[in-house]
């Protein structure tokens, strides 16, 4: 399924209308209309999304987990800003977006050489990667 098709089904189990997303996501409907048209939601939307309709942006982005997130999950100001900065380097770099998404499908023994490369690629310490995987296993919880 699609974040078009993912959107949709939001909407109709929610029956939210393009204006109730638009206003929960702090967006126009226009851009709105442009996401369900399969145009790639920008990172603040999904923040807003997340924190005004409590809607799990890692589902939405990739079907992952559960439509809305618990209420033991709902992510503190700290975890929301972090999220931000995720996204908005995930969205520039699609490629490496997808990358991370194919590393659940790498056998375990590889998985170290994975992680390396992966931290090789974006630039980051060691620490700075590890962090990177915990939040986002903790997103798919």
């Amino acid at each position: 399924m699609s974040i078009p098709e993912r959107l949709n089904k939001l909407m109709e189990i929610a029956n939210w209308n393009q204006t109730k997303v638009a206003e929960l996501g702090n967006i126009t409907q226009a851009s709105v209309s442009r996401i369900l048209g399969g145009a790639t939601p920008g990172s603040d939307f999904l923040t807003n999304l997340a924190k005004n309709g409590n809607v799990n942006p890692l589902w939405l982005l990739t079907g992952e987990g559960e439509m809305f997130k618990h209420e033991s999950t709902i992510l503190d100001e700290k975890e929301s800003e972090e999220f931000r900065q995720v996204n908005v380097y995930l969205h520039q770099n699609m490629d490496v977006f997808e990358f991370i998404q194919n590393l659940k499908q790498e056998p375990r023994k590889t998985h170290g050489k994975v992680k390396s490369l992966l931290g090789k690629l974006l630039g980051l310490s060691t620490k700075d990667l590890e962090r990177l995987e915990a939040y986002l296993e903790g997103m798919g919880k």
